[in-house]
């Protein structure tokens, strides 16, 4: 489904930005269509709790962190 995908997407991109950046959760929350920082708040910590149990997410992520790595 396209919206699972594209919220998937977005989710990631949270999550990395949170984790990579000096970013405030407002900042982040511009960034996706003016959301309120504490829906970034609440983005980023659901998807640390799946990065726990997703074995498939994490290597996405780090598979994604290679190419921006280098």
């Amino acid at each position: 489904d396209e919206i699972v995908r594209n919220k998937n997407k977005r989710d990631i991109a949270i999550y990395l930005l949170k984790k990579h950046t000096c970013l405030t959760n407002r900042q982040i929350g511009e960034q996706f269509g003016n959301i309120s920082y504490s829906a970034v708040a609440k983005v980023y910590w659901k998807f640390l709790e799946r990065l726990k149990k997703d074995k498939m997410l994490r290597k996405k992520i780090t598979e994604i962190m290679s190419h921006v790595k280098g």
